[in-house]
């Protein structure tokens, strides 16, 4: 019986202590609202050559090193020496600095790779490298190590 049948009834006497339920009914959810873009400066794509020398200033802030393509597989690792903007060859290169304590083995496989530049407080890059690894001399045991890294892109904020 329905409840409002038998509040219908209960009112006429033919249904005693009959209780009437009221059911609380479902809101639905509200509208997925698209997120609005970030108020944040997009990344500019700049020729590599066109790079500021001060546009990496590792003591204003961290170069991190990303190796791999996919989210879930790719390896990260600061260059806690340091780095800097240079050329070789003519051509624009980064320079990354491994202390010797700092695991090596990926970058050592690694074909290419991508440099990020995080300022002192910031949690976005100000500047991504995207690079191939230059063959440079083996590094002497105890020293940190050195990477250079031929700048094919660079993005900038």
């Amino acid at each position: 019986m329905e409840p409002a049948q038998a509040a219908e009834k209960a009112s006429e006497g033919i249904v005693k202590d009959a209780q009437v339920i009221e059911v609380p009914q479902v809101k639905k959810p509200a509208a997925l609202v698209p997120a609005q873009k970030s108020q944040q400066q997009e990344y500019k794509t700049i020729a590599p050559e066109q790079l500021s020398a001060d546009a990496i200033q590792t003591g204003a802030g961290k170069l991190v090193i990303v190796i791999g393509q996919e989210p879930f597989n790719m390896t990260m690792m600061t260059a806690n020496s340091g780095g800097s903007l240079g050329k070789v060859n003519g051509k624009p290169v980064v320079f990354s600095i491994l202390s010797p304590d700092q695991p090596y083995e990926q970058m050592e496989k690694a074909e290419s790779y991508t440099i990020r530049f995080y300022p002192t407080g910031q949690t976005e890059p100000t500047v991504i490298l995207e690079c191939k690894k230059v063959p440079s001399q083996a590094p002497i045991e105890g020293m940190p190590r050195t990477y250079i890294g031929e700048i094919l892109k660079a993005k900038i904020k």
